[in-house]
């Protein structure tokens, strides 16, 4: 299974699970220390990202407030989410 969430992308990854459920930390130990020989793949390059349901995003909360909301104001960021770090330049550049 392939996770993610509101955290960055580096700190998401996989989970593994046998036929009886999620690996134990027994089967996390075996698993890191077992010799296993990995032959060579050709990786094909990604793709290029396809951003249109991060502009639509963007979009959505910029159309609800007026560009000057925040005009002489002064703001203060203390970022609880990691998406945060990641949106909040956007919204502010508009």
């Amino acid at each position: 299974m392939v996770t993610g969430s509101h955290i960055l992308f580096d700190r998401n990854g996989l989970k593994f699970y046998t036929n009886t459920g999620e690996i134990t930390k027994q089967d996390e130990i075996a698993i890191i220390s077992a010799n296993v020989l990995v032959e060579y793949v050709d990786l094909l390059p990604l793709p290029n990202a396809d951003t249109r349901a991060f502009d639509l995003y963007i979009k959505r909360y910029l159309d609800v407030y007026a560009s000057d909301l925040l005009k002489n104001k002064k703001l203060v960021f203390i970022s609880i989410q990691a998406l945060a770090e990641i949106y909040t330049p956007f919204y502010l550049k508009h």
